[in-house]
Protein backbone atom coordinates (compact mmCIF):
# COMPACT_ATOMS: atom_id res chain seq x y z
CA UNK A 1 0.00 0.00 0.00
CA UNK A 2 2.73 2.63 0.77
CA UNK A 3 4.52 1.79 -2.58
CA UNK A 4 1.43 2.28 -4.28
CA UNK A 5 0.41 5.79 -2.14
CA UNK A 6 3.80 6.80 -3.26
CA UNK A 7 3.64 5.84 -6.63
CA UNK A 8 0.15 7.45 -6.85
CA UNK A 9 1.46 10.67 -5.42
CA UNK A 10 4.56 11.44 -7.31
CA UNK A 11 2.36 10.47 -10.69
CA UNK A 12 -0.53 13.01 -9.41
CA UNK A 13 2.26 16.07 -8.81
CA UNK A 14 3.40 15.58 -11.99
CA UNK A 15 -0.41 15.74 -13.97
CA UNK A 16 -0.92 18.61 -11.54
CA UNK A 17 2.32 20.46 -12.44
CA UNK A 18 2.28 19.63 -16.02
CA UNK A 19 -1.83 21.06 -14.99
CA UNK A 20 -1.00 24.24 -13.26
CA UNK A 21 1.51 24.61 -16.34
CA UNK A 22 -1.46 24.56 -18.69
CA UNK A 23 -3.69 27.17 -16.70
CA UNK A 24 -0.59 29.04 -16.32
CA UNK A 25 -0.36 29.73 -20.10
CA UNK A 26 -3.63 30.09 -20.63
CA UNK A 27 -4.05 32.68 -18.48
CA UNK A 28 -1.39 34.43 -20.34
Amino acid sequence: MMLDSQELSARGRRELESIRYAIRLAEA
